[in-house]
């Protein structure tokens, strides 16, 4: 498995930096590099079929560094996602396989909650300026609703009624509810995944997806887009 460095502003690996230590201890630090997610060849999360494919390519191929702010805004994110718990079933997890030449691929999704008297999907997304984005139109983000169908086609499969997808953006400040439209995935997912799979069996990076998500990309150096990239990165909030 990869290893997930976390520098801090003394420069130095936040788990062994002793200034970072006298205050806080070593298990804090610790519980902040954790993975959530275990990486395996030929299983795929969602999260990384809606998102650019090489940026996931990467993650599975290119040891991670990043800051302390950037590991914080991430397990801050996990941390509110309890509070969805009121909608509903806490964080309904789903998977889907097809054949990729021969061999069996799988799709994992974790829905941030379900409510099954309303047969909503509830996803949680922690951002900066909400109402900002609300007010000129960024949210909801498309990948966000590529994300939320993904979920919806995979319990659909279980047998799983959904009619209704929402999204909930939240800031410091503030909570914005957006519905998305239903749509099935299914095809959309297998393209995705079978192009992801294809290029880790062959070592070769797929192609750069140029979008918003280009803005806070730790794999940004490396991007053979990076040109156009950095038109994102430039105006961002």
């Amino acid at each position: 498995m990869l290893t997930r460095e976390i520098i801090c502003g003394h420069q130095e690996t936040v788990v062994t930096c002793a200034d970072c230590n006298s205050l806080l201890p070593r298990s804090f630090w610790e519980r902040l590099s954790f993975q959530r997610f275990m990486v395996e060849l030929g299983a795929y999360r969602v999260t990384e079929l809606t998102s650019c494919l090489a940026k996931g390519y990467f993650e599975r191929t290119v040891p991670t560094r990043e800051s302390v702010e950037s590991a914080w805004a991430k397990l801050r994110g996990t941390l509110l996602h309890y509070a969805v718990r009121s909608l509903g079933w806490s964080e309904l997890q789903a998977r889907m396989s097809f054949e990729n030449d021969g061999r069996s691929v799988t799709i994992l999704g974790h829905a941030d909650a379900y409510d099954p008297e309303t047969s909503t999907i509830y996803e949680l997304k922690t951002t900066r300026f909400a109402e900002w984005q609300a007010e000129n139109g960024y949210i909801p983000h498309e990948n966000h609703v590529a994300q939320i169908q993904c979920y919806q086609t995979m319990l659909e499969q279980h047998g799983i009624p959904v009619k209704r997808l929402v999204m909930v953006y939240v800031d410091d400040c503030t909570i914005h509810t957006k519905q998305g439209p239903l749509g099935d995935r299914r095809g959309w997912m297998i393209q995705r995944a079978s192009v992801l799979h294809k290029a880790l069996l062959t070592q070769q990076s797929p192609g750069a997806e140029v979008g918003y998500w280009c803005r806070y990309c730790s794999f940004f150096t490396m991007c053979p887009r990076k040109q156009e990239a950095s038109l994102y990165r430039k105006d961002r909030k």
